[in-house]
C-alpha cells in the first residue's frame, strides 16, 4: 500500500515538472538567451493598456489549455472487498422444571436448547409451559457463547 503510494506521488513530481518544462518552451524566445540565465521578464515593462491583473489572466489561460486530462482514480478501479461475515453466537437455554423457549415471540422447542447458532444481535428470550411466562432480554457479540436460565416455580 505504501509503495503504491510512493509510485504516485513519483509520478506525480515527474508530471509536474514536465508541464511546467513544457510551459517554459511555449512561453517563446525571452526565456532563450544564450547563456541559460533567466529570462527578466518579471522586471520588464508591461505593454501600454495593459495591467497586473491582465496579464495574470492571460497566464492562467495559458496553463490551463495545457495541463493534461485528469487520469482516473485508482480506488475507483479496485475491487471491493467486504468486511468478514461476523462469528456465530452460540446460546443454551435451561428451563427449570421444564418448558418451551420462544426466541422473539417465535417457538424454538422444548428445553433444554443447547448450543444454538445464532447471528449477534439482541434477543428476546422466552420460557414457559404452553406461552412465554418469564421473559428475558440478551445481546449476543460475535463468538460470544451464553447461557440463558429460567426458574419457572417461581
Amino acid at each position: 500500500m505504501m509503495m503504491a503510494g510512493l509510485v504516485l506521488a513519483i509520478g506525480g513530481v515527474a508530471g509536474v515538472g514536465m508541464l511546467w518544462a513544457s510551459q517554459e518552451g511555449e512561453e517563446g524566445p525571452a526565456e532563450s538567451d544564450a547563456g541559460g540565465e533567466a529570462a527578466e521578464t518579471e522586471s520588464a515593462p508591461l505593454p501600454e493598456g495593459k495591467d497586473d491583473t491582465a496579464a495574470a489572466e492571460a497566464a492562467e489561460d495559458d496553463t490551463s489549455e495545457a495541463a493534461p486530462p485528469a487520469e482516473p482514480s485508482t480506488t475507483e478501479s479496485r475491487p471491493k472487498v467486504l468486511p468478514p461475515a461476523p462469528a456465530p453466537a452460540r446460546l443454551t437455554v435451561v428451563v427449570f422444571p421444564w418448558g418451551n423457549v420462544w426466541i422473539n415471540g417465535k417457538p424454538e422447542g422444548s428445553a433444554p436448547m443447547n448450543n444454538k447458532s445464532m447471528k449477534p444481535g439482541r434477543y428476546r428470550i422466552g420460557a414457559g409451559q404452553g406461552s412465554p411466562s418469564k421473559t428475558q432480554t440478551i445481546r449476543l457479540r460475535p463468538g460470544q457463547r451464553k447461557t440463558v436460565q429460567f426458574d419457572l416455580t417461581q
